[in-house]
């Protein structure tokens, strides 16, 4: 039989413990303002700040959800946000991780652990998908005048009507490739650059693995998409970055490519769009996932390293084969929005 002054005193050094502790965690909390997020609304910018990537904001939705202030208490997501904030530098991540041995609690931190996308959005906002560091732009959806270049290279408008979406902000990196495929076919290497010499099949190959893993929506962009991001909501404007003009700081055939001319360049490299998309203009040719005018294939939008500036105009299209690859060939992502 245990006696009460062992019992005692193992329950004295649990509470001095217990303490030390809550104590600890206090003044790491108090330090960054921890503990004062308790309206929904402040969670949610907090969630938008984190989404984008702000490691203090990840630690900080981290203990709102360990603690359930104004949001539901989810020691999972706690663990998985104030991880991917200590795997980005934060400095206190790593002393509340041991502290609330956040380690214990069940669960993977999946590439879509914590999918949840705050429902007021503006134009040009970004949506990082946790884990994978793939940044998304939101493009609002309307009505627009699309300009559909015929094979006799007239263009014939029509009008169509896109729903909002989340557009790859850039094109899908080697890095990210070989995350879900595990190996890596380019013909230029760094994790960085455009993944290319990937066919249409294997794409589609790719978005299933990568839907599996995340519990996201993934597609490649269609025609209509492609064409409305690239100008910017539908604007009227040729290229990307507006205006026809001489040799264009991008990565084309008569552009101005700066040091990487002849070869691909690594994604964002040159200035975005006015919607905040990189490379909608040259680097490589971009998949999308419609067939229009009768194309026997799916067709590329974008041109590339080895094309006339003239084929980084937005309505500017090539057909071609599902299972051509090319090292002048890459894509990028559209997202399903989520509420």
């Amino acid at each position: 039989m245990i006696s009460s002054e062992f019992t005692g005193d193992v329950c004295m050094a649990f509470i001095r413990k217990t303490i030390v502790i809550v104590l600890s965690v206090s003044v790491i909390f108090g330090a960054v303002g921890v503990g004062r997020c308790n309206a929904t609304g402040e969670v949610d910018a907090l969630r938008r700040e984190a989404l984008s990537g702000d490691p203090q904001a990840m630690f900080k939705l981290g203990t709102a959800y360990y603690y359930g202030r104004g949001v539901l208490k989810d020691p999972h997501k706690a663990k998985c946000w104030i991880k991917m904030a200590h795997d980005r530098g934060y400095k206190n991540a790593g002393a509340v991780w041991h502290k609330l041995e956040l380690w214990k609690y069940a669960g993977d931190c999946h590439l879509g652990f914590d999918e949840t996308i705050v429902s007021e959005r503006s134009p040009g906002d970004v949506f990082v998908v946790p884990l994978l560091d793939m940044s998304f732009v939101w493009v609002p959806g309307r009505c627009f005048q699309m300009e559909d270049a015929g094979n006799d290279n007239s263009t014939k408008d029509r009008q169509v009507c896109p729903e909002g979406f989340w557009m790859g902000q850039y094109e899908v990196t080697q890095k990210q490739w070989h995350m879900v495929m595990s190996n890596n076919p380019s013909r230029f290497r760094g994790e960085t650059l455009p993944v290319e010499q990937v066919s249409y099949d294997e794409i589609i190959a790719f978005i299933q693995r990568l839907n599996l893993k995340t519990g996201l929506k993934f597609f490649l962009p269609t025609e209509v998409q492609w064409e409305f991001a690239c100008r910017d909501r539908g604007r009227r404007q040729p290229y990307p970055w507006g205006e026809e003009m001489f040799r264009p700081e991008s990565n084309c055939g008569g552009c101005d490519a700066g040091a990487f001319s002849g070869r691909t360049a690594p994604v964002g490299s040159y200035p975005p769009n006015t919607l905040g998309l990189y490379d909608m203009g040259g680097n490589v040719r971009e998949w999308c996932q419609s067939r229009m005018n009768g194309a026997t294939g799916p067709t590329v939008r974008g041109g590339s390293l080895v094309d006339a500036v003239s084929s980084s105009m937005c309505r500017a299209r090539q057909d071609t084969l599902s299972g051509m690859k090319t090292y002048y060939t890459g894509f990028r992502l559209v997202l399903k929005s989520i509420h």
